[in-house]
């Protein structure tokens, strides 16, 4: 027995109602079914960017023009490099045979965000949306969506991009791993700055950019180890030098950013906030400058400049990858190149070693692109 929406072959998860064998690990999704899928006629123009691509971006770019049709590619490319930008010829040459093209994304807001960029960039084709209680139209060339929505396109997509498949809530979940697989028709192409060794060995073909596109490296994180009391003092004096500067700072529980919010009167960020759209965009246009987060900012979301404090870095919830995203998110603008990272620990802490680790190495790197199918 296997469900034909999320591969499930367990058979304790199955349920039978009057006769009919039900998943129990996606019938939470009944309801959210795509009808079948239209055809629109349009006279698809060309690519017009507000970019130029680099020489590296660009050879990737071709490299995927005349691969990513045909075979599963992954593509490891570093935080701020322009892993969106990458797959945009690609994209055009799909729609220009008339292929049906999905994006998968981690998070509602990153879905929103892309859908305005991809909207202006394929201008002449219908590109939807969807995430919950955003739109119920399932009917488009070009549709970017969360990993849960793709529940409602069964065998649809002939080229589907997969962001970050290593991130919340995607990664390790085997129902929404099945639902990717029943969604794709054709090929994947996967998206990552720190993919791990299972996407490596799904893929025929991995690709991997060092550098930004503004070619300086990566911020190397500063850290601080001491005992937690004195972490937090430091963390005090980071705050009153970066006092009328922009700074995130992320920490691994909702408990602690709720402590921290009302103990030194500072807005935060998490899972559980309302209006989070709105205090984004405060932040990014220099209402308040010190914003308390989770995790949930670790990814997909871009800041003209920004500083990092990583509070409690060698707590179990920030990974390796984690540590690694939550650092990209400075330095990444091509006005401003200031901005830094600290991460404050207590304890020798593996992930934090590698972390570092990894970025020195992508820095090391950054004059080429290391892939024998590419050079």
């Amino acid at each position: 027995m296997i469900c034909k929406r999320c591969l499930n072959q367990d058979k304790n998860l199955f349920i039978t109602i009057k006769g009919e064998a039900l998943c129990r690990v996606c019938i939470h999704l009944m309801g959210k079914l795509s009808e079948e899928q239209e055809t629109h006629d349009f006279v698809l123009t060309p690519l017009s960017l507000d970019f130029e691509l680099t020489s590296l971006q660009q050879k990737i770019s071709t490299f995927l023009c005349e691969h990513g049709l045909y075979e599963d590619i992954l593509v490891e490319a570093v935080c701020g490099a322009g892993k969106t930008e990458l797959v945009m010829e690609l994209i055009h040459k799909a729609l220009e045979k008339g292929l049906s093209v999905g994006w998968m994304v981690a998070r509602r807001q990153v879905v929103l965000q892309l859908h305005h960029r991809l909207k202006k960039a394929f201008n002449s084709v219908k590109v939807l949306a969807v995430t919950s209680g955003y739109t119920s139209d399932l009917q488009a060339d070009l549709i970017i969506c969360t990993a849960h929505q793709l529940y409602r396109f069964p065998n649809r997509f002939d080229l589907l991009i997969v962001d970050e498949p290593d991130a919340y809530p995607y990664k390790g979940n085997k129902m929404l791993e099945g639902i990717l697989e029943v969604s794709s028709k054709g090929t994947k192409i996967y998206l990552s700055a720190t993919p791990n060794s299972k996407i490596m060995k799904s893929v025929t073909q991995h690709v991997t950019l060092d550098s930004r596109a503004h070619n300086r490296p990566l911020v190397i994180p500063k850290v601080f180890k001491s005992f937690k009391s004195i972490g937090f003092i430091y963390l005090l004096y980071l705050l009153k030098q970066l006092q009328y500067k922009q700074v995130l700072i992320f920490v691994p529980t909702i408990e602690l950013a709720n402590k921290l919010s009302k103990g030194l009167k500072l807005k935060k960020i998490t899972s559980q906030s309302e209006e989070k759209d709105r205090m984004l965009t405060e932040f990014e246009n220099s209402l308040f400058n010190h914003l308390i987060c989770t995790t949930v900012l670790e990814r997909g979301m871009t800041f003209e400049k920004v500083n990092v404090i990583v509070y409690q870095a060698d707590h179990v919830v920030f990974d390796e990858a984690s540590l690694i995203q939550i650092s990209g998110r400075v330095g990444r603008s091509f006005k401003e190149s200031e901005g830094d990272c600290w991460f404050i620990t207590s304890s020798k802490n593996s992930s934090v070693n590698s972390c570092l680790m990894r970025l020195k190495n992508h820095n090391q790197r950054a004059n080429g692109v290391l892939s024998p199918t590419t050079q």
